[in-house]
């Protein structure tokens, strides 16, 4: 056939079927788009955050070093400072048996300030031991802060992931739609010819034909229903996690 033949309301429906088709390939297109700047800006993410804790590790492990060399050098002077003051005291006592009480009243105040030695170096521990307290509970925020972050970029993945497959689900059935569509179309004139007894060459399983696809059509479009409340739920919950 010529064609030139064709009816003009076959030209339109070919003409809306293309259309339909570039529509369908452009929101596929900007889908996967979307989903894959959402995956590198949870890679982006987590990366900035192992970037933070390994930070906070390394101060950590350096203060803990300092804390650990400070605490030796305080015991060493303060052993030093107790067998200084215990010479002290014995000094004391015999010079008190043979000195006036003069110099005994010295060596009481020599004994006296390294009393106050000692007890500033027990001080400058214990200020110590407050910091290390205070950088250990900021490390340990920061990791917990990790684990969260960790969670939801699993959380994450596996709601891409899911999303994904719907897509892929939804535009397979989209497809086939579109493919069922215009035999359902042309059955149902078929179908109506048989019926009427105006053609002699349809076969008179056509009716038959007409309502499996019907019935194929509405099934698919059940499925569509149902996959896009799916994906609006996913995206619902990926706006609640921040993602």
């Amino acid at each position: 056939m010529n064609k030139y033949d064709d009816s003009p309301e076959e030209v339109v429906e070919v003409i809306e079927q293309k259309d339909a088709r570039a529509r369908l390939f452009i929101g596929v297109a900007a889908l996967a788009g979307l989903l894959l700047g959402a995956l590198l800006g949870t890679i982006y993410a987590q990366n900035k955050w192992q970037a933070v804790i390994h930070h906070y590790q390394e101060q950590s492990a350096h203060l803990n070093n300092e804390y650990q060399l400070l605490i030796e050098s305080v015991k060493t002077e303060k052993q030093e400072a107790q067998r200084s003051l215990d010479a002290y005291k014995v000094q004391v006592a015999e010079q008190a048996e043979r000195e006036s009480a003069e110099h005994v009243s010295e060596l009481s105040k020599q004994s006296l300030q390294l009393e106050q030695v000692n007890e500033g170096l027990q001080n400058d521990l214990a200020t110590l031991k407050q910091q290390f307290v205070t950088k250990q509970q900021q490390f340990e925020e920061i990791q917990r802060k990790l684990d969260l972050q960790t969670t939801l970029f699993d959380r994450a993945r596996e709601l891409f992931k899911k999303e994904e497959q719907l897509k892929q689900l939804l535009e397979d059935l989209l497809a086939q739609q579109m493919q069922l569509s215009p035999q359902a179309e042309k059955l149902n004139k078929e179908c109506n010819l048989y019926l009427e007894g105006k053609s002699w060459e349809t076969r008179s399983d056509v009716c038959e034909r007409h309502d499996d696809i019907n019935a194929q059509m509405g099934r698919n479009e059940q499925m569509i229903a149902i996959h896009q409340l799916d994906l609006k739920e996913i995206e619902a919950l990926t706006e609640e996690l921040g993602l």
